[in-house]
């Protein structure tokens, strides 16, 4: 069994908590659940888990980006990286390792989406539905071990945005791709942790800005292909 590591930022709490005793009823527990308190509210756990937990205490919002970008610097080296919003339900670990298991083509496994809670917790399969991804989501995503290293930290640039589509094009410049797994069924909260963001007031992306952090991308692309 390869070692797995998970990364949280966390704006609500109440949330985190309920996503951790989901984590806790797996067959497969990480080697360390990494916490970025994004939040104003102190970090107080009313319980111990199965697995270890590392709480980093920020004192205010730094962005999913760059709480990535720690999980990714201090993580175990040989892990899976586990990237998990605190808004999201039922998540199987022992499917997503399954799935690294098809090919060394798949570097970040994603699972199916719902919105309905009651239904999530009962679609759960046994063995591995795998389609390519035309594009990524990011909110629930695993990036295999053999990958992670040769990631580019996100630049600070991207602050929340776009942090995803970095390690998507990324991913895909160092010859892997993104699978979802139909079997592996979680249920998200849309954007329950987006409303509570602090700090840098989160709206709609301007045109200008979107197409500035593409070419932020593709410029650091053409980088590495030109040294």
């Amino acid at each position: 069994m390869e070692q797995l590591s998970v990364v949280i930022p966390v704006m609500r709490w109440d949330l985190v908590l309920q996503l951790l005793k989901d984590i806790e009823s797996n067959t497969i527990l990480p080697e360390k659940v990494i916490l970025i308190n994004n939040s104003r509210m102190p970090s107080n756990f009313p319980k111990k888990f199965a697995f270890n937990t590392e709480i980093f205490d920020v004192g205010k919002n730094i962005g999913v980006n760059a709480a990535w970008n720690y999980a990714m610097r201090n993580c175990r080296p040989g892990s899976h990286l586990s990237v998990l919003n605190d808004d999201i339900r039922h998540y199987f670990f022992e499917l997503t390792e399954s799935a690294f298991k098809q090919a060394p083509i798949i570097g970040v496994v994603c699972p199916e989406t719902i919105g309905d809670f009651e239904k999530s917790r009962d679609r759960c399969f046994i063995g591995n539905n795998l389609q390519r991804m035309r594009k990524r989501e990011g909110w629930a995503f695993t990036i295999r071990n053999t990958l992670r290293p040769q990631l580019p930290l996100i630049p600070d640039e991207l602050f929340v945005f776009f942090g995803d589509d970095w390690i998507w094009t990324w991913t895909h410049e160092l010859g892997m791709t993104w699978f979802k797994d139909f079997s592996n069924v979680i249920y998200h909260r849309i954007g329950g942790t987006l409303r509570q963001a602090e700090n840098r007031p989160l709206r709609a992306l301007l045109n200008k800005e979107r197409k500035a952090y593409h070419e932020l991308i593709k410029t650091a692309i053409e980088n590495r292909r030109r040294s």
